[in-house]
């Protein structure tokens, strides 16, 4: 479950690093998004969004205390690093979906981010069903 944690960091970095990014292009804005180093802002924005819900998510996730499994929690970790940077390299290189490599890397972050979801989905579901649903309204 500690393996979240890191995960959680990993992506508060990289939420604050896009940040600063962002905040450097409007300040020059001339120098990143006039000579084309950032050319599609909104993508930024997007994976700065994506990595602070998969932070989020990380915390959430060890914050319940439910056991999850170790390969969940891995899961979910490489997925929180992972699945925004599609977003970010989408605001350098607009031709990048046209690219084997990053079609195969996009395939595969969303692949184990969806197996890390769906188990610890499956399980909260298992363990709230084993608690049982208060009867008070």
């Amino acid at each position: 479950m500690e393996v979240l944690l890191f995960g959680a960091v990993g992506a508060i970095t990289a939420l604050l690093t896009s940040a600063w990014i962002m905040t450097f292009a409007h300040i020059y804005p001339t120098y990143f998004l006039r000579e084309g180093r950032i050319i599609d802002f909104k993508s930024l924005v997007r994976g700065h969004v994506d990595y602070a819900m998969m932070a989020i998510f990380c915390l959430v996730y060890y914050a319940v205390g439910i056991d999850l499994t170790t390969i969940s929690c891995w899961c979910i970790t490489i997925g929180a690093i992972s699945n925004p940077i599609p977003f970010i390299i989408g605001a350098f290189d607009i031709n990048y979906k046209e690219k084997k490599g990053w079609r195969v890397f996009m395939f595969l972050s969303f692949f184990i981010t969806t197996v890390g979801h769906g188990w610890a989905a499956y399980t909260i579901l298992f363990k709230a069903l084993e608690i049982g649903i208060p009867n008070s309204y």
